[in-house]
């Protein structure tokens, strides 16, 4: 099959189908799709993320450089309220828990284990940390870790979040 067909028949570009023939990917469309599963990492795909991929890019938060620090001038009363709402409210909400990531996942299709939502949940905090709080806002407040993510990777607390992703992994899809 000629690659421009096959790019389309796999919802890719003809570009990419062109790096993964390089890499190995065969030329029919049932061998393609398997050597895909096998090969390409899920999250890295189009159909792999959640929501899907629109086409838009989208806009980058170091492009929209916050007009609400840059051009007002806030007490310091305000500027410790925001501070302490990006280092403590926000991490508290959104990196506390990570079972609305895993609803959130199996939802979209995701296959992953209750390991890997963990791991992603610590990365979303990390990243999160490093480009939000210190790179976008540049604030050096001290902040408090979330306790899971304080947890040792073996501790019998830890095992028993990830026992219950698992179980929420297992679970049927809410349709949307």
């Amino acid at each position: 099959m000629e690659t421009k067909e096959l790019a389309k028949q796999l919802g890719i570009s003809h570009q990419m189908a062109n790096r993964y023939k390089a890499k190995g990917m065969p030329d029919t469309l049932e061998d393609a799709i398997a050597w895909r599963r096998s090969n390409v990492n899920p999250f890295i795909s189009k159909t792999g993320r959640i929501g899907g991929n629109t086409g838009v890019r989208h806009q980058s938060a170091m492009v929209n450089k916050s007009a609400l620090i840059r051009d007002k001038v806030y007490s310091d009363a305000d500027k410790r309220i925001f501070e302490k709402t990006l280092t403590d409210t926000v991490p508290n909400l959104y990196f506390e828990r990570c079972d609305w990531l895993a609803v959130a996942m199996r939802d979209a299709g995701v296959s992953v284990t209750g390991a890997e939502v963990m791991e992603i949940q610590d990365n979303l905090f990390s990243t999160y940390l490093e480009e939000i709080v210190w790179g976008h806002f540049q604030i050096n407040s001290r902040f408090e870790l979330p306790p899971i993510s304080l947890m040792r990777l073996d501790s019998p607390e830890r095992k028993a979040i990830i026992d219950s992703l698992d179980k929420i992994l297992s679970e049927e899809p809410t349709p949307f």
